[in-house]
Formats: structure tokens, sequence, C-alpha cells
């Protein structure tokens, strides 16, 4: 099920007396809703995904579903850039270390999460590999299957495609839509790629730097799924040239 976010006047600063990483940050996430993140570096996007997940104390407010955010929670996931799997863990013992490490449901309802993720990420005959023996993208595919395991309302992603090639990264972006869709989940998605913003996103929004504010913010109406053909399309080059321009401003 997913949830409502809400960020009402955040700011983030690391030092007594020095500059704040974010400042006067507000924003609505509505339930299910893909929100992806852009801006130059040092505009304190991992910072605020990080306090939105609880992992960073913050001044403001920050709401899932009107309780306040101040320390991890089980509702919310987080996929980092790089999957840092378990090497001596098979696929599917990797998905399922998250609900094991949380505890309370049943092994025969564990295997058939599992069995269920490993169908939603294309991995099923990949279950009894090694991390070793899994490309760049089947690891991340892991790693958002080991995210989704625990049953989020609210997935935070870190750049979880950035270290891929452009072929495997499109594929993800493609396959990312259905998987969040599938499982109604409201997600906020950091990119250094416009593309991959305007292509996963409800709504684009750019962030200036020193300290992080909201500069720029970008509706795409585009209903899922959406075609990668779509990324050639005179709308879509449109939407990637009003964000290059608010990048060089923010």
């Amino acid at each position: 099920m997913s949830a409502n976010v809400s960020l009402t006047s955040v700011g983030k600063t690391f030092a007594p007396g020095s500059r704040p990483v974010l400042d006067n940050v507000n924003l609505e996430i509505q339930p299910g809703e893909t929100v992806t993140l852009i801006g130059p570096s040092g505009s304190g996007k991992s910072t605020l995904l990080n306090c939105i997940a609880g992992m960073e104390p913050y001044s403001g407010s920050i709401a899932i579903e009107g309780e306040p955010v101040r320390k991890p929670r089980r509702s919310v996931a987080m996929v980092f850039q790089a999957p840092h799997l378990l090497p001596w863990r098979t696929t599917a013992g990797n998905i399922a270390y998250g609900m094991q490490l949380q505890g309370g449901l049943p092994k025969e309802d564990q295997r058939k999460r599992v069995e269920d993720l490993l169908e939603l990420v294309k991995l099923r005959d990949a279950r009894h590999r090694y991390p070793a023996q899994l490309s760049g993208g089947m690891q991340q595919r892991v790693n958002i299957a080991r995210a989704l395991a625990v049953q989020p309302s609210v997935l935070l992603m870190d750049e979880p495609f950035g270290a891929l090639d452009a072929i495997s990264k499109e594929h993800l972006q493609a396959e990312l839509q259905g998987i969040v869709s599938a499982q109604r989940l409201t997600t906020v998605f950091i990119t250094h790629d416009i593309s991959e913003a305007i292509f996963l996103g409800d709504r684009v929004i750019v962030l200036s730097a020193d300290p992080g504010r909201i500069s720029a913010e970008l509706t795409v109406e585009r209903p899922r799924p959406r075609p990668l053909e779509w990324k050639r399309s005179a709308e879509f080059q449109d939407f990637y040239s009003f964000l290059w321009k608010e990048l060089q401003q923010a």
C-alpha cells in the first residue's frame, strides 16, 4: 500500500554555524506517485533522501501518513546505487534477507513472497545463482526485490542505475515502471540523468545547490507504461530542454 509523504520547511546543517545543505524544502508527495529528484552536485539530493528515510536529523517537518519521521521505519525501504548483496547467499537468499531480519513472517509465507518477487523482477531462472554469477543489471534487480520483500509503502532510490551501461539502464527503467505500478508504491528516485528523471517521474523536482532548495518542478502527464521510444519524441525533448535550462541556473 502506498503512502503520502509531506515535507515542510525541511532544512539540514551538518555543523553549527556552517552553511545549510538543505533550506526550506517543501514538497507534498501523493500516494502511489513517483517523484524524481535532479540537481547539481552539492544540492543535497542524497541528504534529503536520508532525511525521509529517518537516517539523518533535520529541521522542519517530514511526515509519512501524518506520522513524523525521526528514525527508520519498516514501511520505508531504500535502494542504493551499489547492490551490496551478500556474496554467500543466492539470489533467493538475498531477496529473503530483509524479511528474515525483521522476523514475524512464517517460512512458508517468506518462500511464497520470494517466488512472487523472482517472477516480478524476471529472475526465476537465476534463483540459485550467487552475486558473482550475475550481471550488474541482475544484481540491481535482486537489490530492488530485496527492498520490496519487506512490503514497504515508500520506496527511496538513490541513483540505483547510475553504474549500469546504457542498454541495461534502459531495460531496468522500463521494468521499474511495472514494478512500482504493481506494488502501488510511493517512490522518490534520485538521478543525475535528465532523461531518466523524465521517463520515470510523475513529477521531476529540480534542487538548486548551496543550499539545496526546490528551484523548479515539472509535471509529466504521460500515461504508463511509457515506451522507450517516447524518449525520442518531440514532447520528451521539450521536457528535456526545460530541465536542462533549469539545471544551468540551479
